[in-house]
C-alpha cells in the first residue's frame, strides 16, 4: 500500500474512533479577516450522561468567542429560526442552510462536538491512628472538539481539541475543556492585533 493511501486510511479510523489530534489553524489569515461567526448547535456525547451536553457546550463556545473580542458572535436560534421561515423547503438541503447563512452575512461556522461526557468513581481511603476511613470520591471528565469553518467555501480554519476533568462538577469540566480547545486558537489570534477600521 502506498504511503498516500496508509496515511488516508490511518486519517479515516482515526476520525471514526474519535481519536482526537494535536489543535490546529489552518488558515489564520481567514479566521482574522473574518467578522461574524455563527455557532451552530454543538452535539452531545452519546453515551447516557451526556445526552444534553451538547446544549451547554454550545452556550461555553458563543461565550469563548466573545471574549476574542473579534467577531460579532450570534448563536444557532438565528440560524434555526431563518430556517423555520423556510417551511415550505428542506431543512437538511444545503443549499437552504447555505442560503439561510448568507442571510445572516457570517463569514464563520462554528460547530462543537462533546466526544467524552462521563462520571467515574475513584476509590480513596485514609488511615488513622484509631482506624480507617473508606469512601468513594466522583470525578467527572469532558472532551470536546471545536470546528471554525469558512462559510463561504466550507475550508476548515481551526479544529481544536480539549479534555479535562474535575472531581467538583461537570460545570468545571466543561468550562477547562473549552478553554483548553479554543486555546490554540487564542494564541494565534493574539499573534495578529484587531485593525481599528
Amino acid at each position: 500500500m502506498s504511503t498516500g493511501k496508509s496515511t488516508f486510511l490511518a486519517a479515516v479510523v482515526a476520525f471514526a474512533c474519535g481519536c482526537e489530534g494535536p489543535s490546529k489553524v489552518y488558515d489564520l489569515d481567514a479566521l482574522v479577516s473574518a467578522k461574524t461567526a455563527v455557532v451552530m448547535p454543538a452535539t452531545g456525547s452519546p453515551n447516557a450522561a451526556g445526552a444534553n451536553a451538547g446544549k451547554a457546550q454550545t452556550g461555553l463556545l458563543i461565550n469563548a468567542l466573545a471574549c476574542l473580542n473579534r467577531y460579532t458572535v450570534q448563536g444557532p436560534a438565528q440560524f434555526a429560526r431563518l430556517i423555520r421561515q423556510q417551511a415550505d423547503d428542506d431543512a437538511w438541503d444545503p443549499k437552504v442552510q447555505q442560503e439561510a447563512l448568507k442571510k445572516l452575512s457570517a463569514d464563520l461556522i462554528v460547530l462543537a462536538e462533546v466526544t467524552d461526557h462521563r462520571p467515574s468513581s475513584v476509590s480513596k481511603s485514609s488511615n488513622y491512628y484509631f482506624g480507617s476511613k473508606q469512601w468513594t470520591q466522583s470525578v467527572f471528565d469532558v472532551s470536546v472538539t471545536v470546528r471554525v469553518i469558512r462559510a463561504a467555501d466550507g475550508k476548515m480554519l481551526y479544529v481544536g481539541n480539549g479534555w479535562a476533568t474535575s472531581q467538583e462538577s461537570y460545570s468545571q469540566a466543561f468550562v477547562a475543556a473549552t478553554d483548553a480547545a479554543m486555546d490554540e486558537l487564542r494564541s494565534a489570534l493574539a499573534s495578529r492585533p484587531v485593525r481599528k477600521e
